[in-house]
């Protein structure tokens, strides 16, 4: 059974003027201005919080990644699978990845990361970004 908490808070936020730039500045403030008005998830200038609890499968990271991205209606918790496979698909398609990044060739990273009992980490929350 999963457990959920919801919370809602104001979203409010400045921008600083550190820059040089007042265009940049007034621009940013704009965009700024613009997204806290029309707020995140809620549209009415409200963040909404939800805890979710994530099965501890060893997946979970590829779990919440998927759960979070899902768009429309309910969330589902079945996308690790796929994102693994995009993973390894990365691993080997792209030089981004190499051997040294992974700490292994890519081709045994991309079968590695395909076993479900295989934690993701910091490398498959870039590759997934």
């Amino acid at each position: 059974a999963m457990s959920e908490a919801q919370t809602s808070s104001s979203s409010s936020s400045s921008v600083s003027s550190n820059s040089t730039n007042g265009k940049k500045d007034m621009k940013s403030s704009k965009a700024q201005q613009a997204n806290d008005q029309k707020g995140v998830g809620t549209g009415d200038g409200h963040w909404e919080m939800k805890k979710v609890e994530i099965p501890d499968d060893n997946s979970c990271l590829f779990t919440a990644v998927g759960y979070v991205c899902e768009k429309g209606g309910s969330p589902s918790m079945n996308h690790a699978s796929t994102l693994r496979q995009v993973c390894a698909s990365l691993a080997i398609s792209t030089r981004d990845y190499s051997e040294a990044v992974l700490g292994k060739k890519p081709d045994l990273y991309s079968r590695e990361i395909l076993n479900p009992q295989k934690w993701g980490g910091g490398i498959e929350v870039a590759m997934l970004s």
